[in-house]
């Protein structure tokens, strides 16, 4: 059985995380979790249960206790434990780099431990976050680091955060043009600063997005012409090559295995 749940975060820290949640589960055996490309990071804390992320040819890598997943546009796959229990929050792209200070196109599709990111510091909050006991607590205790580490940052994001949200607003239906006379800046330059900050050009970065709304419409609509108009798309060809490109199966393929294989989407 699969619990998941979302908590809204306070005012000061909206423009910097979309969310909170838990995810716990109870099963009587190991199952695959599949994990789709997404344009947000999430810091994620592993309670209880073991993460393998299945690699090339089965290899089989342990997942960190408690780490960041950066951005990325490749779906990945993960054997998860028949019991297990995860506390995470999802970011904006550009928030990763506001804590870490590193540049959102680096840390692309890759996982990294606290220890690694923080040293000393992420593993006091490693230990914060295991010894709170209940959701409240570890959301306070992530939430007070959260609003110290943005306030020591002094990283430019050139208004790119505030392009991110809307583009996140509007399931990545924008203009790479526009975007550019808005910010009053160049499309070359547009282009730079959108990769440090968000790890993708801004037509990728809208890509992703509209991916990810693609899969909350199909969950509620199995015809690929309303979906395809929905967000935005010319014609259904194109709508199913995106969608293809980024998870590796065509829409109504998705729809029809979407069972075989557990997923919980937090975009």
């Amino acid at each position: 059985m699969i619990n998941y749940n979302r908590f809204e975060c306070n005012d000061a820290l909206r423009p910097y995380i979309r969310y909170f949640w838990q995810l716990d589960y109870k099963g009587e055996q190991p199952y695959t979790h599949l994990q789709l490309p997404d344009a947000c990071s999430e810091l994620l804390f592993n309670l209880a249960g073991e993460f393998h992320e299945i690699r090339h040819e089965g290899i089989l890598r342990k997942v960190f206790c408690a780490g960041l997943q950066a951005p990325g546009d490749q779906p990945k796959r993960f054997l998860v434990s028949s019991t297990f229990s995860l506390f995470g929050a999802y970011l904006y792209p550009y928030t990763a780099m506001m804590l870490f200070g590193r540049s959102a196109q680096g840390l692309k599709n890759t996982m990294v431990d606290l220890n690694t990111l923080l040293g000393s510091q992420g593993r006091e909050l490693e230990n914060r976050i295991f010894d709170a006991v209940s959701t409240s607590s570890r959301i306070a205790v992530l939430s007070d680091f959260v609003l110290r580490q943005i306030t020591k940052c002094n990283c430019e994001l050139y208004n790119i955060d505030t392009a991110i949200r809307e583009i996140n607003i509007n399931r990545g239906n924008f203009s790479v043009a526009n975007l550019a006379l808005e910010l009053n800046t160049s499309v070359r330059q547009l282009e730079r600063r959108f990769k440090v900050v968000a790890g993708f050009g801004p037509k990728e970065y809208g890509k992703i997005v509209r991916f990810r709304s693609a899969i909350e419409v199909l969950r509620k609509s199995t015809s690929l012409v309303d979906a395809a108009l929905e967000l935005g798309y010319y014609d259904q060809a194109h709508f199913s090559n995106d969608f293809k490109t980024l998870s590796g199966y065509a829409p109504n393929e998705f729809v029809r295995n979407s069972g075989s294989e557990k997923a919980v989407y937090t975009g």
